[in-house]
């Protein structure tokens, strides 16, 4: 699960995560009201930007940026939702 996963935690919306390759992850959240969804990505994003690791003898931080669109029934097909999605960002 990626970091921040937690964010979307006592939800009542069905979540759905997975990796679109590279470095490019999709959080779904289905029957989510938009407001909810620009929250829940909020703390997603400061949950990646207050995390902290470790390599060798350096540490260092993340950054994230996130897209938030609609899925309705307008939403053409995923490909037209995943570009719509990187405009977002």
């Amino acid at each position: 699960m990626p970091a921040g996963a937690d964010s979307a935690k006592g939800s009542s919306h069905r979540r759905y995560f997975g990796g679109l390759g590279g470095d490019e992850f999709a959080v779904v959240l289905k029957d989510c009201p938009l407001h909810k969804s620009f929250e829940i990505a909020e703390k997603i994003r400061e949950s990646v930007r207050d995390h902290r690791f470790a390599w060798e003898s350096n540490t260092g931080t993340l950054s994230v940026s996130i897209g938030v669109v609609a899925i309705n029934s307008g939403s053409k097909n995923m490909m037209d939702v995943l570009d719509a999605t990187d405009r977002a960002c």
